[in-house]
């Protein structure tokens, strides 16, 4: 009985080693899979950001300073557009074939009201004009 009982005991343990083996194999596998999809993915989001590198998002829209300057009220883009003061570069190239001979000026505008885009005393334009002169003082 207890050479019955070794034999089993020593079958059960080979059998314990087999499948922790083969656990551990395809835990490996796994791993090494994953690590592979990652690498994949990685490298598709880097030729992705490099093909993109060139484009933008949406295009850069301007207008004169001088255009700016006459401003009496902040108007929509659709105004701006329809009367043909905006010029749009819409890649890296042509933004920086324009800067070579421009200065380009960037103002983040947050509308004061529902209706309006400034208050009644137009603080917000006022403030923008004064900068464009000052930027264009010293540029």
């Amino acid at each position: 009985t207890s050479l019955v009982v070794g034999i089993i005991a020593g079958g059960g343990f080979a059998i314990a080693v087999c499948l922790l083996s083969f656990t551990l194999w395809q835990v490996v596998k796994t791993n090494r899979k994953l690590r592979k999809q990652k690498r994949a993915a990685d490298r598709a989001r880097v030729l992705q950001a490099v093909e993109e590198v060139d484009s933008l998002g949406s295009p850069m829209v301007l207008t004169a300073a001088r255009e700016f300057l006459e401003l009496e009220d902040l108007v929509c883009y659709e105004e701006m557009r329809d009367a043909g003061k905006l010029v749009i570069l819409d890649t890296l190239k042509h933004i920086q074939t324009f800067r070579k001979g421009n200065c380009i000026v960037f103002f983040s505008h947050q509308w004061l009201g529902w209706s309006k885009p400034d208050d009644e005393l137009k603080s917000q334009l006022r403030a923008m004009q004064k900068a464009t002169r000052r930027v264009q003082k010293t540029s």
